[in-house]
């Protein structure tokens, strides 16, 4: 597959950030991983205000026959996917050759790691109890082994209680990366994900520190600024 064939490029102004493809079949868990990496996707003025590092841009496609949505507009000289994850949900896996021969095809144009996503759920066609979707992975790792890929495959749930492969997966892909000021990238899009996550629990305790106030001052048991009247509602707020 040649640079013409690749899906258009969505560049920072700069045009020193990375580009990340994210691509897979429908409901193959693609949005849903890259929360799980990078939280929300940022407005434009969130991403660069105030900040000076490059900035990593994620595009995200449904594969098809030919894997990229057809037809795609002609690629500028300045276009480079610098990074692919393949994702495939485990729970459906799918056939494994046509897997392999469009991960075989992504290669040819950027280093790519396989994604196997929602592995915390039980197999559509295997009603054994305890099997989980771990088989899938297994089983497409070594596919890629007999068809001579030498791919890295990741299993990966949005769960936090089963974190499975997502950190290896964000330390593959910086390693994946060869120049610095894009692992940079890679590394302060994760930051500044952290950074909206904590913002946001934090506005979500004072929110609640709030209602517990008033739930003190003026729930149940408690003598109200108004005439002794009680906080409406007997239960404690959530």
């Amino acid at each position: 597959m040649s640079l013409q064939d690749a899906p258009p490029a969505h560049f920072s102004a700069d045009g020193d950030g990375p580009l990340l493809l994210v691509t897979g079949e429908s409901r193959a868990g693609k949005s849903t991983l890259i929360r799980a990496i990078f939280g929300e996707t940022p407005t434009g003025e969130e991403r660069f205000c105030g900040d000076q590092a490059p900035s990593l841009e994620i595009l995200e496609t449904r594969t098809s026959g030919n894997v990229w949505p057809a037809p795609s507009p002609p690629a500028r000289s300045d276009q480079t996917i610098h990074l692919a994850w393949y994702c495939l949900a485990g729970d459906a896996p799918g056939t494994t050759e046509d897997h392999i021969r469009k991960i075989r095809m992504i290669r040819t144009i950027t280093p790519v790691a396989v994604v196997i996503t929602r592995c915390d759920l039980k197999w559509f066609n295997d009603p054994s109890p305890g099997e989980y979707c771990s088989q899938a992975g297994r089983s497409l790792d070594r596919a890629l082994r007999r068809a001579g890929l030498t791919t890295p495959v990741f299993e990966t749930t949005a769960d936090p209680d089963i974190p499975l492969d997502l950190t290896n997966l964000t330390k593959w892909s910086i390693g994946a990366l060869a120049r610095e000021n894009h692992r940079q990238a890679f590394v302060e899009s994760q930051h500044r994900a952290l950074k909206r996550n904590l913002a946001l629990a934090y506005a979500v305790w004072q929110e609640r520190r709030r209602r517990k106030i008033i739930y003190v001052k003026f729930g149940p048991g408690a003598r109200g600024r108004y005439g002794g009247r009680p906080f409406p509602g007997k239960y404690f707020p959530k």
